[in-house]
């Protein structure tokens, strides 16, 4: 069970920020294989840029990636619908694109139940919307044959929008996994003449791993959805006022991973179209190829090579991105990278990264671009991170003569509190499990030959902490008591 404010857990509907309760059963308890798809966004940034993820203008998801292409894959199975991404650069810059995520087919084992419950009111994030609606949505799955599952949901507002949702998926064996539902929504849209609108979205998804070749569709998925189909996120987009949320027909997405064992090359593809009833459709894609290698006596050299294209209002951008990787000594290594965005003059970036320190990591680098190394102006950058039982510690920094100077600074950590005892410690999300060790008041004891270690009290958490099997501990005190949170 789950209180206060955070992002709707749901497989079926997209995802939107609320205030609330939410009570579901414990999916970490299935086989991995069973467990929820985490949708996975890609991208390549020029500069310390920040990364914003919305959904219909709500803010989901916020962070800061360095230069260079970047993954993000902590966004959680939570995150489900059309996803907006916004790269913000140093400079004030902007690049966006959407990508399409959901939840693979998903199956319960016959005989078992599923399911999710939530209750609330939709709020941006950091903002208390009090005029948004009470809204209550439950979805379960229920195994009813070995390979066949069923389940449903539905999602209704104290005002004026309600959605029910009805599917069966299959396990195919050999063939993967494959399931096909449909969701019916009635909504009145508080634009205009505030007319009720009545449709119908249809949705497959497939997934499928080939041992053989050491290949994998992670997911691949279709869905159409009729003129007068209304999403939640629409809804909520209306009640804001917000006009510019297009009404989505058709959306196609595809992610494939390939490792070439003998080549020692990992590949990877993905790829959304979109097509809407009233705006004109939109396809964005992501190409990369990373390497190890050895030369001689350098070992562990690396090579990548990222191409993607992101399309937003009528217009597309191409980008390239070029790395080569030396290692050092020690956890120390250099880099250098070129890359090209659209129309933008090439960027060379040279950088040295320095892990000797375990708790201590830094970073520098001196980049320029053609139109900059004529005007002999290049940007210089530098960051720093301290990681402590506590949580991380984040600094960067950047200049470039003439344009502009930055610096950021932030914190990232957790705590938690229990009948047994209180505890800062390392970022966990609210929805993972933890371990919390009472050493019997004993201080700085380390666990598992990690960062964590006993606070003042004799109290540590381990963060990520899976919940079956039951995990072990590693002190050297004589007394290990565990809860669970």
């Amino acid at each position: 069970m789950t209180l206060g404010q955070y992002d709707l857990s749901s497989d079926i509907f997209d995802t939107f920020h609320f205030t609330g309760a939410s009570l579901e059963s414990d999916e970490s308890m299935l086989p991995p294989d069973l467990q929820g798809y985490a949708p996975q966004i890609n991208g390549i940034a020029q500069t310390n840029a920040k990364v914003t993820v919305s959904q219909s203008g709500r803010v989901l998801y916020q962070t800061t990636v360095a230069p260079g292409p970047f993954t993000i894959s902590d966004l959680g199975e939570t995150y489900q619908g059309q996803l907006d991404v916004v790269v913000e650069e140093e400079d004030g810059r902007k690049t966006t694109f959407q990508v399409g995520s959901s939840s693979i087919p998903f199956l319960t084992r016959k005989g078992q139940v599923r399911y999710k419950t939530s209750i609330g009111k939709p709020t941006a994030t950091g903002h208390n919307d009090i005029n948004n609606p009470l809204f209550w949505t439950g979805e379960l799955s229920w195994g009813w044959l070995s390979d066949v599952s069923l389940y449903g949901g539905t999602l209704l507002t104290a005002d004026d929008y309600q959605a029910m949702t009805t599917g069966i998926g299959f396990n195919l064996d050999s063939f993967g996994s494959i399931s096909f539902d449909v969701t019916g929504a009635e909504a009145t849209l508080h634009q205009g003449k505030n007319e009720t609108q009545r449709g119908y979205s249809y949705r497959a998804n497939y997934a499928k791993r080939f041992e053989a070749t050491g290949s994998q569709i992670t997911f691949a998925g279709y869905r159409f959805s009729d003129k007068e189909y209304v999403s939640m996120s629409e809804y909520l987009a209306s009640r804001d006022g917000d006009t510019s949320t297009t009404n989505e027909k058709e959306s196609y997405v595809i992610s494939f991973n390939q490792y070439l064992d003998s080549l020692a090359l990992n590949t990877y593809l993905n790829v959304t179209r979109n097509t809407y009833w009233d705006n004109s459709s939109n396809t964005n894609y992501s190409f990369s190829l990373s390497r190890n290698f050895d030369i001689g006596n350098l070992r562990g050299l690396s090579a990548s090579l990222a191409l993607s294209r992101v399309s937003w209002d009528d217009s597309d951008e191409n980008q390239v991105y070029f790395a080569f990787t030396l290692p050092l000594e020690q956890n120390r290594s250099i880099m250098y990278s070129y890359q090209r965005s659209g129309g933008d003059s090439a960027s060379h970036m040279a950088s040295y990264y320095d892990a000797s320190d375990r708790n201590n990591t830094w970073n520098l680098s001196a980049s320029t671009t053609e139109d900059d190394l004529r005007e002999g102006e290049p940007s210089l950058r530098g960051g720093y991170q301290h990681y402590s039982p506590y949580g991380r510690l984040n600094l960067s920094g950047s200049v470039q003569p003439n344009q502009y100077r930055s610096i950021s600074a932030g914190w990232n950590g957790s705590i938690t509190a229990t009948r047994y005892g209180v505890a800062l410690h390392d970022y966990s999300p609210a929805n993972n499990a933890r371990m919390m060790i009472d050493a019997d008041g004993v201080d700085g004891i380390e666990v598992n030959s990690s960062r964590t270690r006993t606070n003042a009290f004799g109290i540590a958490v381990v963060p990520h902490s899976a919940t079956t099997p039951p995990p072990r501990c590693a002190l050297t005190a004589t007394r290990c008591l565990m809860a669970w949170i």
